[in-house]
């Protein structure tokens, strides 16, 4: 709720930007001092924080969906930060292949959906050329020196909508229209050839007839459009959809440790007894 309430007061300020309140320019790394845009991204937050809490909530979802109605309307609408094309200023996974390829891989469950599905994003995300028994590289779109970071993009929140339709009111044709607008975005926006973009569709673009299966689907898509984004984990956890296999005799973490200087400086708020699978995170269910 105090996330919800921050962005509401930081609607209000957008909203009425002059007087005291800055409009800011140049120096607005994201949208260049685009109020609109921003007023976007902060419904779209705001969406993301609801559909988060929509498990099997009617109203959850519902809220997803009015934030969504005034959020991003195009691939252009996207939240991210431009990197340069120098070695300083680089994106963080150029650098993070370029200084670590020893430990470079791609992730099996992606790799062996994408190659199953006949998926056109493949080549994008992966360097299959690349030569080494160890592993393989990052494709040229996030792996290129001055490659974006997103915070949040269309694509995701068109798969929202179609989760959040779902949820809300069971209608599988109208949540199908927003999943597969979802996967045309998100294969726009890695410059995927519009006919490869309608293959893939024609083969991949129906929802199974009943609405569990139906969010099953529309999360293994879009956990497949969040590559490399932090947000295909939390989707994940509240889904359990793609079907992950975890190494024998573990399983698949479901939060994260608090780190010691949470211990050193707010011990008393910290749960005790935290592992990587449990307490869950209260949207886990």
């Amino acid at each position: 709720d105090t996330v919800i309430v921050l962005l509401n007061t930081a609607i209000t300020q957008l909203n009425n930007v002059g007087g005291d309140v800055l409009s800011p320019g140049a120096e607005d790394v994201i949208y260049g001092g685009n109020i609109s845009k921003w007023l976007k991204f902060a419904h779209a937050i705001k969406a993301r924080i609801y559909i988060h809490q929509s498990k099997g909530d009617a109203a959850m979802a519902n809220s997803a969906l009015t934030e969504l109605a005034q959020s991003f309307t195009g691939n252009a609408d996207n939240a991210k930060y431009i990197f340069g094309n120098t070695e300083t200023a680089a994106n963080p996974w150029y650098q993070f292949n370029q200084q670590r390829a020893d430990i470079a891989f791609a992730e099996s469950t992606l790799g062996m959906e994408l190659i199953a599905d006949n998926d056109p994003r493949l080549a994008v995300y992966i360097d299959t050329a690349y030569n080494d028994v160890n592993g393989v590289g990052m494709g040229d779109y996030y792996g290129s020196i001055d490659a974006p970071v997103e915070l949040i993009a269309y694509d995701e929140l068109l798969f929202m909508k179609a989760e959040a339709t779902l949820i809300a009111s069971g209608n599988i044709v109208a949540a199908q229209g927003f999943y597969q607008a979802g996967i045309r975005a998100n294969m726009e926006k890695l410059n995927i050839p519009s006919a490869d973009i309608n293959t893939y569709i024609a083969a991949n673009g129906t929802l199974p007839g009943t609405v569990a299966s139906a969010i099953a689907k529309v999360s293994a898509e879009e956990y497949k459009a969040l590559y490399l984004n932090p947000e295909a984990w939390v989707l994940w956890r509240r889904n359990n959809s793609p079907s992950l296999t975890p190494a024998a005799g573990t399983a698949v973490p479901r939060r994260l440790l608090y780190p010691q200087t949470e211990y050193s400086y707010n011990g008393a708020n910290v749960p005790s007894s935290v592992t990587l699978l449990a307490p869950k995170v209260f949207w886990d269910k």
